[in-house]
């Protein structure tokens, strides 16, 4: 994969990493590399998961004390790190992703977690969901194609519903000049950096979204009150939306 230069939007990228890497496609440690994991790390891996949605629901109860969702969906559910403890939550639980070899992976775990019931789909099924989580996921996602999901996103949820979606924002200097490195050629003007052409990825790039374009959709979607919690990935800055409609 290395030195492939690609957009968030192609799924043969996503089909590449599922087949070759989709532990690490999910959660980029170099532990998480190669095709399937040990016992251990493994562990490791959806214990992360579980802690994650613990927190998720820790804060959602902020908000929504009885929190009893009926269909639930996981937007970017990779190998069913989320979707699958999402389960012990919801009656009924969706997993959607782009490439076919992360869901088939997904479904070979939800098999093994004895969640026999939780579907996954490569694109978003018609129907109406009164929760809507996705997690380190927007961030691969350019944002121009990233507003158009999330509008669908918000089209699909019913409406008494539900939202845990996390953007990344900003970014540091541990990371602020990733980008120019993932540049061939482009224009600075003293503040603002413009890419003319991408040169090849060594890794998964990461886009920022405007977090007032964010609150504005959630706003038009009926969100009036947001719990917006600061993540900070190594550098790459974000807040975590929860919302209650």
């Amino acid at each position: 994969m290395e030195g492939k230069a690609v957009s968030k939007l192609d799924s043969e990228y996503w089909q590449e990493v599922g087949q070759s890497s989709p532990y690490w496609g999910v959660l980029s440690h170099e532990k998480f590399r190669g095709q399937d994991l040990d016992p251990a790390t493994r562990e490791e891996f959806f214990s992360e998961g579980r802690a994650d949605v613990d927190y998720i629901l820790s804060q959602i109860r902020r908000i929504r004390p009885e929190f009893a969702p009926q269909q639930a969906l996981d937007f970017g559910c990779g190998v069913g790190r989320l979707a699958i403890p999402m389960r012990k939550l919801s009656a009924r639980v969706v997993g959607v992703d782009v490439a076919s070899s992360m869901l088939a992976a997904a479904r070979r775990n939800a098999e093994l977690a004895g969640c026999h019931d939780v579907e996954f789909f490569e694109s978003l099924p018609n129907l109406q969901f009164d929760w809507i989580n996705s997690y380190i996921v927007f961030q691969h996602i350019e944002p121009a194609r990233g507003y158009e999901i999330l509008a669908a996103l918000l089209e699909r949820l019913a409406a008494t519903a539900i939202i845990s979606l996390h953007f990344t924002t900003f970014r540091d200097q541990r990371v602020l000049f990733r980008g120019l490195q993932e540049s061939a050629f482009g224009r600075f003007d003293g503040q603002s950096y413009v890419s003319f052409e991408r040169a090849g990825l060594l890794d998964m790039p990461i886009y920022e979204y405007d977090l007032s374009r964010l609150t504005f959709m959630l706003n038009r979607a009926g969100f009036k009150s947001l719990l917006m919690n600061h993540i900070d990935h190594g550098g790459s800055h974000g807040a975590f939306i929860f919302g209650v409609r």
